[in-house]
């Protein structure tokens, strides 16, 4: 897929170990990010419906957490209580 970015197997220049490095710190802190909206909206776990429907759950309650940060509202622990 040319939009996917993945990382270099076997990097072999110093810029392409920061891009690896940079692209894992990304994707930690969106896999954190995930934890927190399914903890705050229960509903997403285990979520069965068509994808076109999902697309429009995930976005309101992306859309409603976003509203809850800028609110300062307390979050919650995440899944597991990690």
């Amino acid at each position: 897929m040319k939009f996917l970015m993945t990382p270099y197997g076997d990097p072999q220049m110093p810029s392409e170990d920061r891009f690896n490095r940079a692209l894992s710190t990304c994707r930690v802190r969106i896999e954190m990010t995930f934890g927190v909206i399914k903890s705050r909206f229960n509903c997403l776990r285990g979520l069965r419906v068509k994808p076109e429907r999902a697309s429009q759950i995930i976005t309101a309650c992306v859309v409603l957490h976003n509203i809850a940060t800028i609110r300062k509202e307390r979050t919650p622990r995440a899944i597991g209580g990690r």
